[in-house]
């Protein structure tokens, strides 16, 4: 099975490690994209791409995605071993995760940050709160940089280090009493996603102010 024709090959600019697992990927970028939106990546024009969220701003001159490389996976090791120089294909990004709200509440877990770095990169970051959530410190992905743009918007949650909020950001998002017209988007594990809207909507929030997009 081949890729879509429109796949296009593209060259890797970097490959950096991000906290205890994460990386970092990035190729030169000739295309635009709305922040909050996917992109299929291959290293392979005979294997079918996997679906990233682009974590770049719109204005940068290169594309970037986060991901946890997977032992068992197809792809992600493959991914985790390129180097600068080395080739791989791209679909045209794709997808309506996105926020044209003036007032929302992010809520991410693991790599599910990435959407709204590319967001916050744009220039959409605003008055928006984010509710960032991992077991360790160093899996915050780009903690300090949410410190310096949302300051006290910003929360951290850790479920086995402490200096941050001490629990899951269910848990978080359970201790807050929200306005019911806050508008939530939630992007990480089935499970966060599961338990996050199911537990806004036992606190009033309207199932169509719940905005979410699940990582596998």
């Amino acid at each position: 099975m081949k890729v879509p024709a429109s796949t296009k090959s593209v060259m890797v600019c970097q490959n950096l490690p991000r906290g205890k697992r994460g990386r970092w990927l990035s190729w030169e970028r000739d295309f635009d994209f709305l922040p909050g939106q996917i992109v299929g990546v291959t290293d392979d024009p005979n294997r079918p791409p996997r679906w990233y969220s682009l974590a770049s701003g719109n204005k940068d001159s290169w594309a970037s995605i986060l991901f946890t490389p997977v032992d068992s996976g197809e792809l992600s090791p493959i991914l985790s071993r390129l180097v600068p120089g080395d080739r791989i294909w791209i679909t045209p990004p794709q997808g309506s995760f996105l926020d044209k709200k003036k007032q929302a509440v992010w809520v991410a877990t693991g790599t599910g940050v990435a959407p709204f770095l590319a967001m916050a990169r744009s220039g959409f970051a605003g008055t928006r709160v984010l509710v960032q959530g991992a077991r360790y410190l160093e899996d915050l992905y780009f903690r300090e940089e949410w410190q310096k743009r949302l300051g006290k918007n910003y929360i951290a949650c850790c479920t086995r280090e402490q200096g941050v909020f001490d629990g899951r950001v269910t848990r978080y998002l359970e201790s807050q009493k929200w306005p019911m017209d806050t508008h939530f988007f939630l992007c990480g594990s089935s499970e966060m996603v599961v338990d996050a809207r199911d537990l806004l909507i036992s606190q009033g929030i309207p199932f169509s102010q719940i905005v979410a997009e699940v990582y596998f």
